[in-house]
C-alpha cells in the first residue's frame, strides 16, 4: 500500500475546529480565514457535523467564544479517505487561539458525527497529552492545544499536498497555539461497503508537532510479512541535535502489535519487558531513538468527565489493550520504524514454549530453563539450503536417554515441508537430518527459490518431560 504524506496543520489550518458559545458547535466557513485560506483548502465537511467542543477554563469545561469548527472530508480517492479538522478564531487571525483565550495547554474536547459509510479509524492530532476513541461513525478526542511551526517549503504552490521538501531556512511563524489533527476513515469498495483495510490502527491516535507527517504505514519483509510500522516526521526546530524539540506519542492497539509481531502473551509480562521485544528505529540513519513504552489495560485510558457528554468506548477487554508510548528527538528529517527486536522475540518464543521463565532487564531479554525439562542449545542459521538442513545441529544436556523429533512447516499456511526424528541418543551435541522431498523443492522453485519455514523441535527425555523450540529459517534452493 502506498505512502499517503499529508501535512499535519499547514493547510489544515484552515479545518480548525471550535464552538461558539452557544448550544450548537458551528462549522466553519472559508469566511471566517479572513480569505486566508485558498479554495481548495476551504472547508468542506460533506456531510460531517460537531457534536460538541468544549474548553476547560479555570478548571471548567465550557463551550469557548469567537471559535468555529473547521472541517474538510477528503473522500475523492476511495482508499485514502481521510478528515481534517481544527479550530479557527472567528475574531482576529484565525490561527491564533491565544487570542480566543485558548493558550498553549489548554483542554480542548471535541465530538465529531461522520456521514453514513464513513467509519472513523485512526487519527493524528496537532496537540499534546492526547486521547481519542471512535465509534461507528462517532470520533471524539481529549488534547491540549500546542504550538506549531509552519514552514511554507514543506507544502505546494496552494497549501493542498506535501511538497516532498522541507527547507528549514525559510521556516515561518510559530504559531503559539493550535488544535486540529487528520482522522483516517476506512476505505470503501466501488459499492460504498467497507474494505477494512485499516482495522489493523482501529482505535490507534498519535500526536505530533511535526511540520509534516505522514499516516503510518505497514512496512514488509522478503516474505511479505510486516515487520514494521512506519511514522514519516520533518521539522526543522534550532538545528541542535542535543535539543530534542520534535514530539511523538500515541497509543497502539492489539491488532496493530500483533502485525508486528508483539501478541498479547508478550504484552501480558507487563512494562518491564516491552523495552527487550520493541524499540524505534530512524529507517533513514538506522540509529535506535529513545522511545518509553507502557502496556495498557482497560481502565487506563479515560476521559476527563464532561455533563451532557457521552464519549465512544475507549479499548477494553480482559489483560492489556495496547502499548503507550512516545519519545521527544531533535529534529530534522526521521522515518522512524516502530518494530520487534527479532533475536529477543525468538528468545521470548522459545523460553515460553519450552516452559522457561523470561526476564528482561533493559533491551535485553534471557530465558532461566525449566529445571525438570532436558537443557537443550539449538544451533540453526537464519537461510539454509534444502540439503542443508540435513545436518541441524543440537546439544543436549540430560543425565539419560532422549530422543528428538523435527517437523518443518511453511510460515505462510503452515503446510508440513519436511520431518526429521533421532531415537534414545545419549546426552552431548547430537545432528538431526531434517528430509524435504520433492514438493518442497517444487515449491523452492514456484516462490523464486525460497520459503520462510519454522523448524519445531521436540526434544523428550526417558522420563517423557519434553523441551520445544521453535526457530525460524529461509529456506533457499
Amino acid at each position: 500500500m502506498s505512502r499517503w504524506l499529508v501535512p499535519a496543520i499547514g493547510f489544515v489550518l484552515a479545518l480548525v475546529f471550535a464552538t461558539a458559545a452557544d448550544a450548537t458547535p458551528r462549522l466553519c466557513v472559508a469566511a471566517d480565514s479572513g480569505g486566508d485560506s485558498s479554495g481548495p483548502n476551504a472547508p468542506d465537511p460533506r456531510g460531517t457535523t460537531v457534536n460538541f467542543v468544549y474548553a476547560k477554563i479555570d478548571g471548567v469545561w465550557t463551550e469557548p467564544h469567537d471559535v468555529c469548527v473547521a472541517v474538510r472530508f477528503h473522500d475523492s480517492e476511495p482508499h485514502n479517505r481521510y478528515v481534517a479538522f481544527s479550530l479557527w478564531y472567528t475574531a482576529g487571525f484565525y490561527l491564533n487561539l491565544t487570542d480566543a483565550g485558548l493558550p498553549a495547554g489548554t483542554p480542548i474536547a471535541i465530538g465529531l458525527h461522520l456521514p453514513d459509510g464513513a467509519k472513523p479509524v485512526a487519527v493524528q492530532g496537532q496537540w499534546r497529552n492526547g486521547i481519542a476513541a471512535f465509534g461507528d461513525s462517532d470520533f471524539a478526542a481529549e488534547a491540549q492545544t500546542a504550538p506549531w511551526e509552519y514552514v511554507a517549503s514543506a507544502y505546494n504552490s496552494d497549501q493542498t499536498a506535501a511538497s516532498g521538501t522541507i527547507d528549514c531556512s525559510q521556516a515561518g511563524p510559530t504559531f503559539a497555539s493550535t488544535y486540529g489533527g487528520f482522522l483516517r476513515v476506512e476505505s470503501v469498495a466501488p459499492d460504498g461497503s467497507l474494505l477494512h483495510e485499516f482495522a489493523a490502527l482501529q482505535g490507534a491516535f498519535f500526536e505530533s508537532n511535526a511540520s509534516v507527517w505522514s499516516f503510518p504505514e505497514p512496512i514488509f519483509d522478503d516474505d511479505n510479512l510486516v515487520r514494521a510500522v512506519s511514522f514519516s516526521v520533518a521539522g526543522c526546530g534550532d538545528h541542535d541535535p542535543k535539543t530534542l524539540e520534535g514530539h511523538l506519542f500515541g497509543f497502539i492497539g492489539l491488532p496493530a502489535l500483533a502485525y508486528i509481531g508483539l501478541t498479547p502473551d508478550k504484552l501480558m509480562q507487563g512494562s518491564d519487558l516491552i523495552p527487550g521485544l520493541m524499540q524505534v528505529r530512524d529507517g533513514l540513519t538506522g540509529k535506535r531513538e529513545k522511545f518509553s513504552f507502557h502496556v495498557i489495560s482497560q481502565g487506563d485510558l479515560a476521559f476527563d468527565p464532561i455533563p451532557g457528554v457521552t464519549f465512544p468506548p475507549l479499548p477494553s477487554g480482559d489483560g492489556p489493550v495496547g502499548i503507550l508510548g512516545g519519545s521527544d528527538f531533535s529534529y530534522s528529517k526521521h522515518d522512524l520504524l516502530v518494530e520487534t527486536r527479532k533475536a529477543n522475540v525468538a528468545t521470548f518464543d522459545a523460553c515460553r514454549t519450552a516452559g522457561g521463565t523470561v526476564t528482561g532487564a533493559g533491551a535485553t531479554i534471557k530465558c532461566r530453563p525449566d529445571p525438570n525439562k532436558p537443557n537443550v542449545t539449538l544451533r540453526t542459521p537464519p537461510r539454509a539450503t534444502s540439503s542443508g538442513l540435513e545436518h541441524v545441529g543440537l546439544r543436549v544436556a540430560c543425565d539419560e536417554p532422549f530422543a528428538v523429533k523435527v517437523t518443518l512447516a511453511r510460515v505462510a499456511d503452515g503446510r508440513r515441508i519436511g520431518s526429521g526424528r533421532v531415537h534414545l541418543h545419549s546426552a552431548g551435541a547430537v545432528r538431526v537430518r531434517v528430509k524435504v522431498g520433492g514438493t518442497t523443492r517444487r515449491l523452492l522453485a514456484a516462490t523464486r527459490g525460497a520459503i520462510a519455514a519454522k523448524l519445531r523441535f521436540v526434544v523428550t527425555d526417558g522420563s517423557g518431560s519434553a523441551r520445544i523450540l521453535v526457530r525460524r529459517v529461509t529456506l533457499t534452493k
